[in-house]
């Protein structure tokens, strides 16, 4: 055996020695791929006939082995967080969410504050992660709800994403019922109901044709307005509409229905 071949073998010497002094030798030869590599190892050494290119082969496969096993276990990757959560839509009963798909997900987890325990709870949980919207039924016109969402996925431990950021979403007034009077020399008196405590206020609008072009007329507070100042004989139209003011900006309901009047 030539000398090249003698100083590789000092090298795989080395790497069977580690495996046979390490303290978790019998856990290290219970792996497949370190006891194919030990074996191999010690049928190189004992082969008199060996070339240098298969004792370096053999000193890598078992150098390999052993460090993989050694490996820690890597722990698994976290879910991703969901991203574009949103308020789709809101009527003055519900609030539709929606956001954008995890691809390495099982489903979601959507979460609404409560008021009363001042935490937040778990409303919904969508098991399809292909399911990009929800609704949020039989809430309070004119209210305001908090929201937050994240990505989970299932196996023998389930793994969930970061929180959302908390997303805030107002239901619309609801459509105040006009009445329109005119019972006094060139005044108008409109007056509204189906309302509701949590609104901000009303806007009243007037045209001088049904079609024609409104103008606000009055932003008030109260549940009836007279328009003063009008043409006698003329017709006069109106419509209300309710809003609610959060963080500085109206989220409005619907116009209600045009009212006309006839002044006197």
């Amino acid at each position: 055996m030539n000398l090249i071949i003698l100083i590789c073998q000092v090298g795989l010497t080395k790497e069977i020695a580690k495996v046979n002094s390490a303290s978790n030798k019998n856990k290290l030869l219970a792996n497949k791929d370190v006891k194919s590599a030990y074996d191999n190892a010690n049928k190189v050494m004992k082969d008199m006939t060996i070339s240098k290119s298969k004792v370096d082969a053999a000193t890598k496969k078992l150098s390999t082995a052993v460090s993989n096993f050694n490996k820690p276990t890597p722990t698994p990757g976290k879910v991703e967080a969901v991203n574009g959560f949103k308020v789709a839509s809101t009527t003055t009963s519900s609030v539709k969410l929606a956001w954008n798909k995890v691809s390495d997900c099982t489903g979601y987890k959507i979460y609404r504050y409560d008021t009363s325990s001042k935490k937040y709870k778990l409303i919904k949980t969508i098991s399809n992660k292909n399911t990009l919207t929800y609704t949020d039924s039989k809430k309070s016109s004119s209210n305001t709800y908090s929201y937050k969402i994240r990505a989970y996925k299932s196996g023998n431990k389930t793994q969930y994403s970061a929180y959302s950021d908390i997303l805030k979403a107002t239901t619309k007034p609801l459509t105040p019922k006009v009445t329109v009077k005119s019972t006094k020399t060139k005044k108008a008196t409109i007056s509204w109901k189906n309302t509701s405590s949590r609104n901000s206020g009303y806007e009243v609008y007037m045209a001088t044709s049904k079609n024609g072009d409104y103008s606000l007329v009055k932003t008030t507070t109260a549940k009836t307005y007279t328009k003063t100042g009008l043409t006698k004989g003329k017709t006069y139209y109106f419509k209300v509409r309710a809003y609610k003011t959060v963080d500085g900006t109206k989220v409005y309901g619907n116009y209600s229905t045009v009212k006309y009047v006839k002044v006197k």
